[in-house]
């Protein structure tokens, strides 16, 4: 911004002072030295208005700009009603160490899981985030196909996310986006979390596999040898970023038989 106002004042210097001398090439308009010093008034105020803002930047845009530094698409992270918001959390988590955005959405029922199974409050989620939509937004960044996205995980999918993709029911923005990502050939990891399952639920997951989702249940890996919950969560969310070919050591792989 500096380079094109330093410019803009340097082309104006060489624009010669008499008017009636002034080359045709020249455009016509206010007096050069009015013209400039309106410039300098400007280029002033942009760089007080970049202080500003960055004085009064909280935590999480200092996320966002960092995040879009990076120049990687965002991952859109759902989080819903069904048992299982760790999952999700882990994701946000895991998205933040390696430097990939994560735009956020999470259902009422969700919010109401994660207060019932972990400590944390909304906001604190919200923090992982590089981007959070509510739900009923169904004109956010996300719902068009023309925002350009890394893929979306829905950890944990309630069976009525599930209906709504398997139907194309796009009445919020969770489904929406969803959909969204199928109609651009991005991937869609749905985790899936209920049991036991009845011939309807395995029929909603066949539809949504037909339409390109990976259905992805939360099934712990035992030759990990996993010591806690934390652990089993972990190699599990890493599981899933593999479907987006991200990079990462957040699983123990398996190199064959001792």
């Amino acid at each position: 911004m500096r380079f094109l106002c330093d410019e803009m004042l340097g082309g104006l210097a060489r624009i010669p002072q008499n008017s009636h001398k002034r080359p045709e090439s020249y455009m016509t308009g206010p007096p050069p030295m009015l013209l400039a010093r309106f410039s300098y008034q400007m280029h002033d105020e942009a760089f007080a208005s970049l202080r500003r803002h960055w004085t009064h930047t909280d935590e999480r845009a200092m996320i966002r700009a960092m995040n879009t530094e990076t120049n990687h698409p965002p991952l859109i992270v759902g989080i819903t009603g069904a048992s299982g918001a760790a999952l999700g959390v882990e994701t946000l988590r895991a998205c933040r160490d390696l430097g990939v955005p994560a735009h956020l959405i999470i259902t009422e029922t969700g919010v109401r899981a994660l207060h019932l199974e972990t400590d944390l409050s909304l906001d604190d989620v919200k923090a992982l985030a590089t981007q959070t939509y509510p739900n009923k937004d169904v004109g956010a960044a996300v719902a068009s196909g023309s925002f350009k996205a890394l893929g979306m995980i829905i950890a944990p999918c309630s069976i009525k996310t599930l209906s709504g993709i398997a139907g194309s029911f796009s009445h919020n923005l969770m489904i929406r986006a969803a959909d969204v990502c199928l109609k651009e050939h991005r991937p869609v990891v749905l985790m899936v979390r209920e049991t036991p399952l009845h011939k309807g639920h395995l029929s909603l997951m066949s539809s949504a596999a037909d339409l390109g989702c990976h259905i992805m249940p939360p099934m712990p890996a035992f030759y990990a040898k996993p010591k806690s919950i934390d652990d089993m969560v972990r190699h599990t969310v890493g599981r899933a970023l593999d479907l987006f070919g991200i990079e990462h050591e957040r699983v123990k792989r398996w190199t064959g038989e001792a």
